[in-house]
Formats: C-alpha cells, structure tokens, sequence
C-alpha cells in the first residue's frame, strides 16, 4: 500500500523539536533588538486582527535572522610558533617535582571589522611579535624570570596569561606608532577578541582570553 497523507496535500516533515526550541530561544532573544511597528511584546512577532501571523511578523522574524547572522558573523587570523621551557610544580600539599614542556602556541585575533586594507591584523606582524615574545621563554627556566616571581605554579594557564599580555601590549605599541605617523593604511581592522592557545601536548591544551566589544587594540 502506498503512503497514507492527509487531505488536503503532501504530507511535510515535521523539524526536530530542538532545533525549533533553540530558534525560538533565539528570536526571544534578539527581538529587543528591533523595534518594529505592531510588535507586541518582547520575544513576540506581531499578529493581524485574527490573532495569526501576518506579512509584519514574516518581515519581524527576517530581520531577527538576519541581525541574528551579522551578530554571528566575524573575522578571524591566527599564528603559530613554539617554544621549550622547563619550571618547578607543586599541588596542593604534593612534593615539588620538576618537568619541562615544548608549548605550541597559537595566538588567535579576532573582530566584526577589517581595517583599510581589507586584513583585520598584519599577520607577518603579529608572527613577529609572538616570536619575540616566546623567545624570551624558549630554552628558559621559568622559575628564574622576574616576571613570574611569587606567581606560584607556571601552569599553561599563567604562561598563557603572560603571553597574551606581551602580545597585546606589542599590539598597541604598533598601533600607537601607525596613528602618530598618520598612515591609515596600515590600520588593523576592529579587534575584539584575542586568545592564546597552549598545546602542551597532542591531547592536551590550556589558554587565556580578552574580548572587549569596543575593540582591544586602541586604548
């Protein structure tokens, strides 16, 4: 026997219910976003006098999805480089113990806006400027830089920390220097978020993070 459809048309499939919750969710909760004629409440598309959706809410939930999108949407560079360090751990009342790691980092920049040249950060820049800072731990022995004195255990999360503000205080010297020499061109993009990324090894991995909506590059 064939199929058994309802009257009236093809039978259509129905969407998974968790998919239809977390676009509702979603909808909720952009819609304090757009101020449309006819909206009637927060999280509510607006209705025709029967009480269904008309042509308002179909235009209402388009432009949901499409702020929805641009709020999505964004710009990412990113660089790698490594390093070899060794440094003295203790946890909790344990013995001391001695080790070493060889850090992959990868030091991620990221923004809604690209800069005059169509590059959200110079790439070769941000190399350089990673390079030079994991030199200063390469081959070191974490325990005897200034830096980290009284910080406790050199865990990949603090070393993380260290090489992101490094990094970020490079960034900005250079964005100091470009806007004294008046050169637009070299202008990074509007960057919001900068992450660096520790593989201590091929499983494991710890890191640290800014984000400032207002962009982190220009103080």
């Amino acid at each position: 026997q064939g199929e058994q459809r309802p009257r009236g048309g093809p039978s259509v499939p129905s969407s998974p219910p968790r998919a239809m919750g977390r676009a509702r969710g979603l909808v909720g909760r952009l819609a304090a976003l757009l101020p449309l004629r006819g909206h009637t409440g927060p999280g509510r598309p607006p209705r025709s006098a029967g009480g269904q959706p008309g042509l308002a809410a179909v235009r209402y939930q388009g432009a949901v999805a499409a702020a929805a999108d641009a709020a999505l949407a964004g710009f990412r560079v990113q660089v790698t480089d490594r390093c070899m360090y060794s440094h003295t751990l203790r946890f909790g009342a344990g013995t001391p113990f001695r080790t070493g790691c060889t850090a992959v980092v990868h030091a991620g920049l990221h923004g809604p806006a690209l800069g005059p040249d169509g590059v959200l950060a110079d790439i070769e820049l941000v190399r350089r400027l990673l390079r030079k800072v994991l030199a200063g731990y390469d081959h070191r022995d974490l325990d005897t830089l200034p830096e980290f004195a009284g910080a406790g255990n050199t865990t990949v999360e603090v070393v993380a920390r260290a090489v992101h503000r490094a990094l970020l205080a490079g960034l900005r010297e250079h964005c100091r220097q470009v806007q004294a020499a008046g050169e637009p061109g070299a202008s990074p993009g509007k960057v919001t978020r900068i992450e660096v990324l520790i593989n201590e090894s091929d499983v494991a991995s710890a890191g640290y993070y800014e984000e400032d909506p207002d962009g982190l590059l220009m103080e």
